[in-house]
């Protein structure tokens, strides 16, 4: 069964063993212009396992949508600890 959870924005990291490694800014600025417009939700949510550290979070599913939404905390649009709904966390 899967679970969802809220988990801060500051306490996801990209996973290691995710194929994925970078993103096109431009296609991450387009994303974060789209949450922008959507009143900043994802359509979309992150699929997330637990990470190495304690509190800590790997984002399985959703790496440009975390990266977009970095994109917006380090605007100042969103605060660093956003939180968001993220299932599948394991």
């Amino acid at each position: 069964m899967t679970e969802t959870i809220t988990i801060p924005l500051n306490k996801l990291d990209a996973d290691p063993k995710n194929v994925r490694k970078t993103y096109s800014a431009e296609g991450v600025e387009a994303l974060a212009a789209s949450i922008r417009t959507d009143g900043y939700r994802l359509l979309q949510n992150l699929v997330v396992r637990k990470g190495e550290k304690k509190g800590r979070y790997f984002v399985t599913a959703g790496g440009r949508r975390r990266a977009a939404l970095l994109l917006l905390a380090e605007g100042g649009e969103i605060a660093k600890d956003f939180p968001g709904c993220m299932p599948g966390a394991r």
